[in-house]
């Protein structure tokens, strides 16, 4: 678990992971999380057949959000160190918790860029978006997987900062070619939770 964080949001619950978790049990199946392997969230996958990987690169692809626009060249390589990608072992579901709050669009399009040849045809990718205020937290917050359908929010430390965009659900598939809408549900947090599927 990252360092100095603030008591949790407990009992956060997901309309959306149910449905994004719904080949768990499925042998062979992936997921890859790009926040912490938590122990709370090892343990909730303790008990499927899937493989999952860990990125723990939220803060990491933050940091980069940033300094954008970047050096092309220092961009790729950063997101090459950031995301694992397997070809030969491509991801079925991606956790992106709320880094879409951190990234410029621009930044967005190279990501997808990077990530797509390590996922499956059909994958999914999970997000959270906020809509209500201008701010979001100064890091991206780190979440435990209680349930299918509970996590826990970890928020950390420090001043907010300014969303680079409230992305509805035109601009993610604008910003995500190939990627198109599979669910979305607006939550009472001022938060709205996206499952986004791979075109194709």
């Amino acid at each position: 678990m990252a360092k100095a964080l603030e008591a949790p949001e407990d009992g956060v619950e997901s309309g959306l992971l149910p449905e994004a978790f719904s080949g768990l049990d499925r042998q062979g199946w992936s997921v890859l999380d790009l926040g912490p392997a938590t122990s709370a969230t090892v343990a909730f996958y303790a008990s499927s057949r899937c493989r999952v990987g860990f990125a723990d690169s939220l803060n990491r692809l933050a940091d980069m959000a940033r300094e954008w626009p970047m050096d092309p060249t220092l961009a790729r390589d950063e997101l090459r160190e950031a995301l694992p990608i397997h070809p030969e072992r491509p991801w079925r579901l991606v956790l992106l918790w709320d880094l879409l709050d951190y990234m410029p669009g621009a930044m967005l399009e190279r990501f997808i860029e990077r990530l797509r040849p390590g996922l499956a045809a059909g994958a999914c990718l999970h997000g959270f978006v906020t809509t209500g205020p201008q701010t979001v937290p100064a890091r991206p917050p780190a979440y435990e997987i209680l349930a299918r359908d509970r996590l826990c929010r970890w928020v950390g430390p420090g001043t907010g900062r300014q969303a680079p965009h409230r992305y509805s659900p035109w601009h993610l598939q604008r910003y995500m070619p190939g990627v198109v809408q599979e669910s979305s549900r607006q939550r009472r947090d001022a938060r709205q939770e996206h499952l986004l599927r791979l075109d194709g």
